[in-house]
């Protein structure tokens, strides 16, 4: 569990500040994707939706990454 949040702390630390701060709002601060978008300028909560997706599409890519040393340098 602690590798794993280690891991996961890595992998958030390595998004841009954008991806950040939408999974902080969503995920931290359990906003709605409407406030989300509200709240970072974004048209509408379907756009939020989208790059919160992306943002955690990276993640699981980089904790992949992460716990494959064989893929460490990709």
């Amino acid at each position: 569990a602690d590798e794993t949040r280690a891991q996961l702390a890595a992998a958030l630390a390595q998004l841009p500040a954008q991806q950040r701060l939408l999974l902080h709002l969503r995920y931290e601060q359990d906003l709605t994707l409407a406030e989300v978008a509200r709240l970072t300028g974004l048209e509408d909560p379907f756009r939020a939706r989208r790059q919160i997706e992306s943002a955690l599409a990276t993640v699981a890519s980089l904790m992949h990454r992460l716990r494959d040393p064989a893929n460490r340098k990709r």
